[in-house]
């Protein structure tokens, strides 16, 4: 069987998702699978992914994300031969609500009309939300790749004075960023990691924050390397359907501050010290922050909790995709 991936430039968190997709895929079905991957620029052309959906048609093809761009792929689908499987990267949910609202009634149009067979959810609550609309729209859960994080693992941690946090990927409004920014901005002995790329963020972060860093840009190795260095991070968002960011940490036992409804978190009462229950409250952000960094035992304590709970919530997550693709791709 072949699977065709495709996603915009310039989505390095969707292509992440991707990857991890790929990589239960090849888990279980092996050689039975061949996979291919391509990148899909602004104007909404790609010649090489254009000629194999022409003359070598995929028997699914799977689009990370969704805007106008991509509507140049599925016109070039043939019909016959190939499903189209649409992941909904963007939670339904999320505070930045004009546009993506548009796109969410393109794609579902487009599935009335037969030209995507499935949109997948991988943020859980809008998948039981809209599940009722369309028997196709599945789930996705959030995985990653083990192997990937094992390759990338360091030796040992730096040591340096004071505490290191991290903000990575929260440029966006429903990161709920000002809150985080503000609650940091109290304190003299953190020094604040960022990534942000557009400079009003980055404009944010130095007038607020202390002692802040801003790599901009950085590579996938680079990242995993530098949060590693981080002794906790932060994700007290409104809105987050990847989540990629905080099991990432979570796998290399860094703890992560994030927002209550945060999957991983939900009925695990030795995460709570983690857990904030109302994004909107910087008094309770702070008061998470200040207890974690009153004990680096602790700190720890709760970094080997949060190992153990993204591996156990990993490998449950995989098994829902293996279930998911074997019935889409029996028959194929």
């Amino acid at each position: 069987m072949k699977v065709v991936f495709c996603t915009k430039e310039f989505w390095p968190g969707v292509k992440n998702f991707l990857d991890s997709i790929k990589s239960v895929l090849v888990e279980e079905f092996k050689e039975k699978i061949e996979i291919q991957s391509f990148f899909i620029p602004q104007n909404g052309f790609n010649g090489s992914l254009i000629h194999v959906l022409k003359s070598t048609p995929p028997d699914l093809l799977i689009i990370g994300g969704w805007d106008n761009s991509i509507r140049n792929v599925i016109a070039n689908v043939n019909k016959s031969r190939t499903k189209v499987f649409l992941v909904w990267c963007s939670p339904v949910s999320q505070t930045d609500l004009g546009n993506e609202n548009l796109l969410f009634v393109d794609a579902y149009n487009f599935m009335k009309l037969g030209l995507v067979q499935y949109t997948s959810f991988i943020f859980e609550k809008d998948y039981q939300t809209l599940k009722s609309l369309n028997e196709n729209y599945v789930y996705t859960p959030v995985c990653f790749d083990e192997k990937e994080l094992e390759l990338n693992k360091v030796k040992e941690k730096e040591i340096v004075d004071g505490f290191s946090c991290d903000l990575f990927c929260a440029a966006n409004p429903r990161k709920n960023l000002f809150s985080q920014i503000l609650c940091l901005s109290r304190f003299e002995n953190i020094k604040v990691h960022t990534n942000f790329t557009r400079p009003e963020y980055s404009e944010l972060g130095k007038r607020f924050l202390k002692n802040q860093v801003n790599y901009g840009w950085i590579s996938r190795q680079e990242y995993l390397k530098l949060i590693q260095q981080m002794d906790f991070g932060m994700q007290v968002s409104f809105a987050d359907g990847f989540n990629l960011v905080a099991a990432e940490h979570m796998f290399y036992r860094i703890p992560m501050i994030c927002s209550s409804f945060f999957p991983y978190y939900n009925g695990n009462k030795d995460l709570l010290p983690l857990a904030v229950q109302d994004r909107t409250d910087c008094n309770e952000i702070y008061d998470k922050i200040k207890s974690l960094i009153l004990s680096r035992s602790r700190m720890e304590d709760l970094g080997e909790i949060s190992r153990q709970c993204i591996l156990k919530k990993n490998d449950e997550n995989k098994i829902v995709l293996k279930e998911l693709f074997n019935k889409i791709l029996v028959g194929v």
